[in-house]
C-alpha cells in the first residue's frame, strides 16, 4: 500500500496527515524468524486547488500515491456535474476514482470517471465548500483536466407555462421540479432539440427513487407520465441526452 493511497471499498476517504511536509523515512522491522526488512516511505502533500464553475482546471499529481482535492462553493438546491476533459496517468490507462464530500465532510457520491463520461452529482443539500477528492488507482501518477458545470434546473407550475432547460455536453442532466399531491396523476410533456440525439426523461419522487413511466424526446416530442403519485412533495424530472440538448417542458394534470 502506498502512503497517500486511500481507496476503501470504492470510496475515497481523506487521508490523515495529508498536510505533512514531504519527507523520506526508513524503518527496519524484525520478523518472527529473525529476518529484517527495510521500507522507504515517501510522505507527500495532497494537491489542493479551488475550482470555478464553467472554467476548466488541471490538477497535477506527479508523485506515486498522491491524491488531489478540488474545492468549490456550492449552494443548497443546486445540481452540478463534472466533465473530465483529459486524463493522463503513469502507468497509462490507470483508473481514476473520485469522491465528493459536502461542507460537513459527509460523502455525497463516489465512483470512477473517464474521458467521454459526465459525472452527474445528486442535488446539493447544503451551502458551503464542497470537496472532490481524486484518487488514481494503485498510486498512479496523473494529470487531470476537468470542468465543473452548474446544471440547468428550474421549477414548473402544474398546468402552467412550459419552462426551458438545456445541457451543454453529452450525458449532462437537466432538471425540472414540480409539486405533486399524493394520489394525483401528472403528465410531463417535452419538446426537445437534440441534434438528432435522444433525450431520456425520468421522474424521481421526493425520496429520490424512480416513479411513473419514463419516456424520451429528441427527433420526436414525447414525455413521461406519473400515475397516482405515491406521496405529496417535490418531484424531479431528470433529462439526459447522448448529445447536448435544449427542451421546453410542461407539467399538466390529465
Amino acid at each position: 500500500l502506498l502512503v497517500g493511497e486511500s481507496l476503501l471499498h470504492g470510496a475515497l476517504l481523506p487521508v490523515e496527515g495529508r498536510e505533512l511536509t514531504s519527507q523520506l523515512a526508513t524503518r527496519s522491522v524484525s520478523g518472527q524468524q529473525g529476518s529484517t526488512s527495510t521500507a522507504n516511505v515517501l510522505l507527500t502533500r495532497d494537491v489542493t486547488q479551488t475550482i470555478t464553475p464553467n472554467v476548466s482546471a488541471t490538477i497535477q499529481l506527479p508523485n506515486s500515491g498522491q491524491n488531489g482535492e478540488q474545492i468549490f462553493q456550492g449552494a443548497a438546491g443546486q445540481y452540478v456535474s463534472l466533465v473530465p476533459n483529459a486524463i493522463a496517468t503513469t502507468p497509462s490507462n490507470a483508473t481514476v476514482y473520485y469522491a465528493m464530500y459536502d461542507p460537513d465532510g459527509d460523502l455525497v457520491a463516489h465512483d470512477s470517471f473517464y474521458i467521454g463520461s459526465t459525472v452527474n452529482f445528486p442535488r446539493l443539500g447544503k451551502s458551503g465548500n464542497y470537496s472532490i477528492y481524486i484518487d488514481p488507482y494503485m498510486g498512479a501518477q496523473a494529470s487531470i483536466n476537468d470542468t465543473l458545470l452548474i446544471d440547468s434546473a428550474v421549477y414548473a407550475n402544474v398546468n402552467g407555462p412550459a419552462v426551458s432547460v438545456s445541457a451543454t455536453v453529452r450525458n449532462q442532466n437537466a432538471y425540472v421540479l414540480f409539486e405533486a399531491v399524493q394520489g394525483s396523476s401528472y403528465t410531463v410533456s417535452a419538446n426537445c432539440v437534440a441534434d438528432g440525439g435522444y433525450v431520456g426523461i425520468y421522474i424521481k419522487g421526493p425520496s429520490g427513487s424512480n416513479v411513473g413511466a419514463s419516456g424520451g424526446c429528441g427527433s420526436y416530442n414525447n414525455g413521461a407520465i406519473l400515475n397516482n403519485a405515491p406521496q405529496s412533495g417535490i418531484y424531479t424530472v431528470v433529462m439526459s441526452g447522448d448529445k447536448p440538448f435544449s427542451a421546453d417542458v410542461s407539467v399538466t394534470q390529465p
